[in-house]
């Protein structure tokens, strides 16, 4: 077949296949078994879907969207066919059954129950095939399944009070979060009798608002009737899924409710039970279990049992052992590396160390196995007292695992101050080695003066929240802070010998370098990570040209070091020449440093030579376009920067954000919140051309659009006039009302808290209108995720720039949006 009639069939057959797509939804369309023309099918589906949903009519819409469902479930069903990677497939399978429960949820809201429960059978099927019958997940499904098998079954009077009782859901939530308790527990008891007219108690949906009620009953001290629907909605959540997460939730909560009655055996119990939930499936290291524990611990004070509070504070610090050491870090320390050893004994990629010799070399020097270690910090403070910094070593055992310590030795007990002691070694002299352990099993060895800093001025250390930031990056991690050392560092430099003019440039970075990160990984060889953190972007711009410069200077000296050492009039000895000098550039290029904001990054992965080029070859087309997204996501993210610079600017003016937008007395919206943010985004003058008493499409402001500050314009949509940074319009949202918010009102935490978002390009705005995205709990990921593939960027009311990840979950995405849901999202 000729290419362009193959074209013109292909052509043809599209315009088909949208056409037929929009007569009626019970019409099956022919699809191809091919990935690509699946995919150009969807793409010009998705636009007729778009379009409709705005304009109708509405039948149109769900047929086109039943025929991009069934374009998705052929997607997965080719991939699966053609054994595509696993990564692949998971998307594929992730991308249909987000788009099913969607159409069948639009399908409920149409009371096309016999539809929706079709459509969630059918991803049912695919949850079972991939995880299995008793997958948590895929026995959450099949109760969506049950839902609309139920409301089709139920009466019209039970259906209507259900859809009655689901929109009054958001409403019941901002009352209990506002503190209207009545009115929180009005709207629960209807949601809750119409849910179990159709649903009954042994449903997850059920045993969700049962706990919700149960909430508002504690609140308003009905303990006892909070009791009753606590116990309802454990047993409906245990016949429902079982004893999960959400069963632990409610057991912790009836668990508060027996401490606040003294009820301390039973609250007891319910905490352990929690907990004994928590763990296996959080980690230890998890913020919810560590709450559990620590109520526990509250729990055994109340009730005096002081030898299970000690058992429990040493429980919670097992659970992190690096954060119980980086706690006694003194806050001057400027530089300090971790390791966990107990974690490098256990990593099978690591089995090649000399892990025996390890241990024998400790046993004799320390008087323990290294590798019982759960974590060890060593670490350098600035000096009070004398010359020089001070050093320091800081780690704690395994739980039960005894040591005798050698400086516990021939060492004298130092008082010191209010009731402290340490130990100081007595023929040590002026540098004798002190050490201190703590009651958390920690203990810290040393100068002198880094003990007496460990207990006076311990817990603020910036290099220790360094060191816990990203610590799964590799085995062994080091953080320092320039700006603490700085001056000795500068003055060191101003007395060294005049350096090569290649290098002098060097020497301006303990200037422009305020932190350093490192991480070395051992796992395939030996990879290192280091990050230097500076000031600006122009700062980092010149500490990556100083680096080049001298690693270019190196190779340079590199290339004439080797030539000298080769005689170069052998054949075979040039060749070596050569050969020693592509490889030696081949490692300083792999030093070269990649400038992202105002952080620069070095990585050097020392692999086998042999699978180098190949995989250089495999990934060179996909990193040309790699590269090219990194460079628009980060000028894009130092948008996103500035712009919650200038968010927190305006409330330490104001002491309140700016509202969504600007209103006259008629309650009429005027100009948008990014106008008022022109006098902190150095956009004075731009902002004073406003007439800030009309709106934003009267003749005088409305020319103003055309001159869009580059701050709103993104690198993925350069348009001149509209933006895709917009702010969530809806309730319990970061710029809901018509006032502005405090930072107070941010009980989730400011850091919990999405403030700005990077909307769907079709969702761009005029950045004067005040307009944005438009916020429905129900689908907060509508108008999210399509700008980027791996996602959208996302400023946090700290100031912080995250990048959500596109297969976010809905229930994390809408806890992250809302600000004061009682359900902070610390990890995503």
């Amino acid at each position: 077949m000729k290419p362009q009639l193959r074209r013109y069939l292909f052509t043809f057959g599209f315009a088909f296949l949208i056409t037929t797509a929009t007569t009626t939804a019970q019409d099956k369309v022919s699809l191809p078994d091919d990935l690509n023309s699946l995919i150009e099918m969807k793409t010009g589906l998705l636009e007729q879907y778009s379009e409709l949903q705005k304009t109708g009519p509405p039948d149109k819409a769900i047929a086109i969207l039943r025929t991009i469902v069934d374009i998705h479930r052929k997607a997965y069903q080719v991939a699966k066919a053609n054994k595509e990677n696993d990564d692949l497939l998971s998307k594929l399978r992730n991308v249909y059954a987000n788009d099913a429960e969607f159409l069948s949820d639009q399908l409920l809201d149409r009371r096309e129950y016999g539809d929706a429960a079709k459509l969630r059978r059918d991803v049912v099927d695919v949850y079972r095939e991939v995880l299995g019958e008793e997958a948590q997940a895929t026995r959450l499904k099949q109760w969506r399944v049950v839902t609309a098998e139920k409301l089709g079954a139920a009466s019209n009077e039970a259906q209507v009070n259900w859809s009655v009782a689901i929109g009054s859901k958001p409403q019941a939530v901002q009352a209990l979060q506002n503190g209207q308790l009545d009115v929180a527990a009005r709207l629960y008891v209807s949601i809750i009798e119409a849910e179990t007219a159709v649903l009954t108690d042994a449903h997850p949906d059920v045993a969700v608002d049962l706990n919700e009620y149960g909430r508002v009953l504690a609140s308003q001290q009905k303990y006892a009737a909070a009791e009753v629907v606590y116990q309802r909605s454990l047993k409906g959540r245990e016949a429902s899924i079982g004893k999960d997460l959400p069963y632990a939730t409610t057991s912790f909560n009836l668990a508060r409710l027996y401490q606040d009655t003294k009820r301390y055996a039973e609250a007891e119990k319910l905490y352990q039970q929690a907990a004994a939930i928590e763990e296996p499936i959080l980690g230890s290291t998890n913020p919810s279990f560590l709450q559990t524990l620590q109520q526990l611990e509250i729990l055994y004070g109340l009730s005096g049992e002081s030898d299970k509070q000690a058992a429990i504070r040493q429980r919670i610090a097992a659970a992190d052992p690096l954060a119980t050491v980086v706690s006694h870090l003194p806050s001057g320390t400027f530089a300090a590396a971790a390791v966990r050893p107990a974690v490098l004994a256990g990593d099978p990629g690591l089995q090649m160390l000399p892990l025996e010799v390890a241990e024998a070399a400790g046993r004799q020097q320390l008087g323990f196995n290294p590798m019982e270690v759960d974590a060890a910090v060593a670490l350098l403070t600035l000096p009070i007292a004398g010359n020089g910094p001070n050093y320091g070593f800081a780690f704690k055992l395994k739980a039960g695992v005894q040591a005798d310590y050698p400086w516990a030795q021939n060492s004298e007990v130092v008082e010191f101050g209010q009731g402290k002691t340490y130990y100081r070694e007595s023929s040590g002299g002026p540098n004798a080695m002190c050490s201190v352990e703590f009651e958390d099993g920690t203990v810290l060895f040393g100068a002198e003066e880094t003990i007496r800093q460990s207990l006076t001025q311990s817990g603020n250390s910036q290099v220790g929240q360094m060191l816990l930031a990203d610590r799964d990056r590799g085995h062994v991690f080091a953080a320092a802070n320039m700006e603490l050392i700085r001056p000795f560092v500068v003055g060191a430099l101003q007395e060294a010998p005049t350096a090569p003019p290649q290098l002098e440039a060097l020497k301006n970075l303990p200037n422009a370098v305020k932190t350093m990160q490192l991480w070395v990984n051992l796992t395939q060889g030996l990879k290192l990570s280091l990050v230097l953190n500076t000031a600006s972007e122009e700062s980092a711009s010149a500490t990556a040209e100083s680096i080049s410069q001298a690693l270019a200077f190196g190779q340079e000296m590199t290339a004439q070091e080797i030539r000298a050492n080769f005689d170069g009039n052998d054949p075979v000895q040039q060749a070596m020449a050569d050969y020693a000098q592509r490889i030696a550039g081949s490692y300083m290029q792999r030093l070269q440093p990649a400038v992202s904001g105002s952080a620069v990054a070095i990585e050097t992965d020392v692999v086998d030579s042999s699978i180098l080029g190949p995989a250089m070859v495999a990934l060179l087309l996909p990193a040309v376009n790699a590269a090219r997204e990194a460079a628009q996501r980060t000028s894009d993210g130092n948008n996103l920067r500035m712009i919650g610079l200038a968010l927190h600017s305006f409330h330490d003016t104001h002491n309140r954000l700016p509202a969504r937008a600007s209103y006259d007395e008629t309650g009429r919206a005027l100009l948008s919140w990014r106008v008022h943010l022109l006098p902190y985004l150095n956009e004075k003058d731009l902002y004073d051309q406003f007439h800030l008493d009309e709106p934003w499409d009267s003749e005088h402001n409305l020319k103003l659009s055309e001159q869009m500050p580059n701050v709103f314009r993104s690198k993925v949509f350069p348009d001149e006039s509209r933006t895709v940074y917009v702010t969530l319009d809806g309730t319990g949202t970061a710029m809901e009302g018509r006032e502005g918010l405090s930072f107070r009102d941010f009980t989730d935490g400011l850091s919990n808290t999405i403030a700005v978002v990077e909307a769907d390009p079709e969702n761009a705005v005029i950045w004067t209108k005040p307009v944005d995205l438009p916020f429905d709990p129900a689908t907060p990921g509508r108008g999210l995720g399509a700008i980027r593939p791996q996602g959208f960027q996302a400023l946090l009311c700290d100031g912080a720039m995250r990048r959500v990840p596109a297969d976010i979950s809905p229930e994390t995405l809408r806890r992250l949006i809302l600000r004061n849901d009682g359900q902070p999202v610390e990890e995503f």
